[in-house]
């Protein structure tokens, strides 16, 4: 005999790589069967459309903090910076004021440009570098 092993050897008398390495699970799809499956995820596939329908149907209350809301509107800036809006104003506006420390951010002029924006909040230290991304604008106001 031949020192090559034979495809029957190989591959289980199947003659075929495909169903020798993958068998086609119930649900149509081809499973590894050289790994046996675990018994915790067994009953995944069984599972998985009741998990779905379970994730997508819940209700849930998106929660943002106001640190979220702070940041979002210091990195708003630099679109108001570029468009030549009030920074300052913009900060201060009224429906801003229960983010606290917002108004008292102050636009660095020296180290600030059309594309990006440096603010400073004295009172803590903090700053904050805000960066413009693209707009139908490219030159600005």
């Amino acid at each position: 005999m031949d020192q090559r092993e034979s495809l029957d050897d190989i591959y289980g008398g199947s003659g075929n790589a495909l169903d020798a390495v993958f068998q086609q699970h119930d649900f149509g799809h081809h499973v590894y069967s050289y790994r046996p499956t675990p018994p915790v995820h067994a009953d995944l596939g069984d599972h998985i459309g009741e998990r779905l329908e379970h994730d997508i149907n819940k209700k849930h209350k998106d929660v943002e903090s106001v640190d979220q809301h702070k940041y979002a509107r210091l990195a708003n800036a630099s679109y108001d910076n570029f468009n030549g809006k009030s920074v300052h104003e913009n900060l201060r506006k009224s429906q801003y004021d229960y983010i606290d420390d917002l108004k008292d951010f102050e636009m660095d002029d020296e180290l600030s440009t059309k594309d990006d924006l440096v603010l400073h909040y004295a009172r803590t230290g903090e700053t904050v570098i805000s960066y413009r991304g693209t707009t139908g604008d490219p030159v600005g106001k």
